[in-house]
């Protein structure tokens, strides 16, 4: 039985993780040291208590992340890291972007996005940027395939969940999001904000991109090329020629200050 200490959402991925860890103890012998050396260190730190209950749930919680993404790399054949950006200027108008990635199972990045969406609030936002990326996995998939999108909007995953409990859900009435529910090859998890950097970084380019940004199969030197670090002067020559590119689009001549001076918020409604 799992203890307290774990969060509702890790339970699933916890018992999976059960059966991946009994799975490499009872079928490679040279496994063996590594795992005993790990059980020692975890038995000496604060965690020992836990331990004793819950050796597998103790594992998770002092090495989360590194597992989690042991699981998603051993069951499945993509994986997904998608986001979503909202910002509201002080006159009112908001803008939107999303942005996100595609690994194949050589953690190489076989698509990446980066564009506006058409989003009211910032989990509309989480919202287009997994169901955008979802249609781009569904491209790469047999019948036999399995894909897992990460986001950091706890609310999609538990509206997903919802819907494929046939339960009543708030989003059920768009209709993108529903028919998603109903591709069950298709898994939603939570992790943290932390874990999003890049992606976090493409959905707020996409808010301000005049075109949108996407490419297949793209290697990473391709990806290095388009995201390489920049100096702040040419970085700051970009910013106007993209805002210049936008009033012409617009006929706004304030937008370019109302960008800068406005409110911005990522995919949970936090400031940032």
């Amino acid at each position: 039985m799992w203890t307290r200490e774990l969060r509702e959402w890790e339970k699933p991925i916890a018992l999976e993780l059960y059966e991946l860890i009994s799975n490499i103890r009872c079928n490679h012998k040279e496994d063996e040291v590594q795992w005993d050396a790990h059980k020692a260190e975890l038995i000496k730190s604060e965690l020992d208590t836990l331990w004793k209950v819950n050796p597998e749930g103790c594992i998770l919680l002092s090495n989360k992340h590194k597992r989690s993404e042991l699981f998603l790399r051993w069951n499945t054949s993509l994986v997904g890291y998608s986001d979503g950006s909202f910002k509201e200027l002080e006159d009112g108008t908001m803008i939107s972007g999303m942005g996100g990635i595609l690994l194949n199972d050589k953690d190489e990045i076989i698509f990446v996005f980066s564009g506006k969406c058409n989003s009211s609030s910032p989990v509309e936002a989480e919202l287009e940027a997994i169901i955008f990326l979802s249609n781009a996995a569904l491209t790469h998939l047999d019948h036999t395939s399995k894909v897992v999108i990460c986001t950091d909007c706890a609310l999609a995953v538990q509206s997903l969940s919802k819907l494929r409990a046939g339960q009543d859900d708030f989003f059920r009435r768009k209709t993108e999001w529903v028919d998603l529910a109903s591709k069950k090859m298709i898994q939603l998890y939570y992790t943290p904000r932390e874990n999003l950097a890049m992606v976090d970084d493409l959905a707020k380019k996409g808010r301000e991109r005049v075109k949108e940004f996407w490419k297949y199969d793209m290697g990473l030197g391709a990806i290095a090329e388009e995201f390489e670090e920049i100096s702040e002067e040419d970085y700051l020559a970009g910013e106007i020629q993209e805002v210049e590119e936008m009033e012409e689009d617009q006929g706004d001549d304030e937008e370019g200050i109302e960008l800068v001076e406005g409110i911005e918020m990522d995919g949970m409604g936090h400031q940032g």
